[in-house]
């Protein structure tokens, strides 16, 4: 399964060292911070982005774990 990940925080990099023990595969990254995006990105070989990119990877799935004020600023 392919997983877009929406969100850098404690909980996202648990998850993200989790996913890729299954069978499933992290094909991007999506942060607020694009600096954010793109470290945890390089280590799983995937994409990285930001909440304003217009269009996100084709995916299977998308988890989001922002906080309140993340998901304010993905509204507008």
């Amino acid at each position: 399964m392919k997983v877009v990940k929406i969100g850098t925080g404690n909980v996202e990099s648990v998850l993200c060292a989790i996913i890729p023990r299954t069978s499933h595969e992290i094909i991007q990254v999506i942060s607020r911070n694009d600096e954010n995006a793109r470290k945890l990105a390089s280590k799983y070989n995937a994409r990285s982005g930001t909440l304003l990119d217009k269009e996100f990877e084709d995916a299977d799935i998308y988890i989001v774990a922002l906080t309140d004020s993340g998901l304010e600023s993905i509204e507008k």
